[in-house]
């Protein structure tokens, strides 16, 4: 079999042909691949010099975000000395009676208290009404759990249904005025008055709310009831200090 030998000619054109395939290898292998390496360096580049600009502005603002988060919990601290610490029964009768003589000790015909009903947070399964009060409440024993000091949020109230007769008119403000100074948290949820124009007085019946927050600074303080003995109290009143 005879061979025939390239030229010279051939030769070379065959020589620039590989040297061409090499070069568009060399390109799609090689160099197109760190170009792609280098976009993707470039972009994490840019976003780390954003990042470093932001930490350098919030480290110039750090002061003035230390000073603002103080004022914050100063504010909170302030706000969680007004809710006491614990609701007990005997809380509660203790200031609705002292509420009753300050209105001139003939108000109230019957107290009734709904303890400890779970506040904030909502309960799962418990449902909101419109105007944002709980219709149902589930009683909670929070004798043991953390609480606002420990960062976590839990306040609870009391509903205190009280049924009221003979309350003139002057009494009715100074009870409004006597619930805005109660030393703790006590709102009325509900009043349901009306002039009876056989005495002259309102009669009716007015709900009380008391809160209390779970760890908070205000600790609760034992009421100090005087419950004297003998012929003269032989049913068990008390009077308060």
């Amino acid at each position: 079999m005879k061979v025939e030998k390239l030229s010279e000619r051939d030769q070379k054109a065959l020589l620039g042909l590989i040297m061409l395939l090499a070069v568009a290898l060399a390109y799609f292998v090689g160099y197109k691949g760190l170009l792609n390496s280098a976009a993707v360096t470039k972009n994490e580049n840019l976003q780390l010099q954003t990042r470093l600009e932001d930490l350098k502005e919030k480290d110039k603002n750090k002061k003035q975000v230390l000073e603002d988060t103080q004022e914050c919990e100063a504010k909170i601290n302030v706000l969680a000395q007004k809710y006491p610490s614990k609701v007990t029964p005997e809380k509660v009768f203790y200031d609705m009676y002292n509420l009753d003589v300050a209105l001139g000790k003939t108000a109230f015909t019957s107290v009734v208290a709904e303890m400890n009903g779970l506040f904030y947070p909502v309960a799962e399964g418990t449902e909101v009404s419109a105007d944002n009060t709980q219709s149902t409440q589930t009683v909670q024993d929070h004798s043991e759990k953390p609480g606002f000091s420990d960062g976590i949020i839990t306040a609870y109230k009391t509903q205190v249904t009280t049924q009221i007769k003979n309350m003139s008119y002057s009494a009715l403000k100074k009870m409004i005025k006597e619930i805005n100074s109660y030393d703790g948290r006590m709102t009325m949820d509900n009043m349901n008055l009306i002039f009876s124009k056989e005495s002259g007085l309102l009669e009716g019946s007015v709900v009380y709310e008391m809160y209390e927050l779970e760890g908070s600074p205000k600790e609760y303080a034992q009421p100090d009831i005087r419950m004297p003995s003998g012929v003269k109290n032989i049913f068990g009143t008390f009077d308060a200090k």
